[in-house]
């Protein structure tokens, strides 16, 4: 997706600088999280996530929500966006 491969590229040159985005950095991981994602909701369900990551400012939160929600898609189910993610072992 080339709005991903623009973030990255502007993320990488500091050109996010002054911006919310940098008080809450974008790893690798999470980075990879969103560049494999598939977004059928288009760019307008990229912007929530991004928009519900400065909100919740949880990663790890927005990595698993993608997990699942790949996870829905890929069994025929229409991911709501409301489904838990998986317990990890305690």
């Amino acid at each position: 997706m080339r709005f991903l491969s623009s973030l990255q590229a502007l993320h990488a040159q500091g050109g996010l600088q002054g911006t919310i985005a940098l008080r809450l950095p974008i790893s690798p991981a999470l980075l990879q999280a969103l560049t494999n994602h598939s977004w059928p909701g288009n760019l307008r369900e990229l912007e929530n996530t991004i928009k519900r990551y400065l909100v919740l400012g949880d990663e790890q939160a927005i990595i698993d929500e993608l997990k699942t929600q790949a996870k829905a898609t890929e069994s025929g189910g229409r991911p709501t966006g409301k489904e838990e993610p998986a317990a990890t072992g305690a």
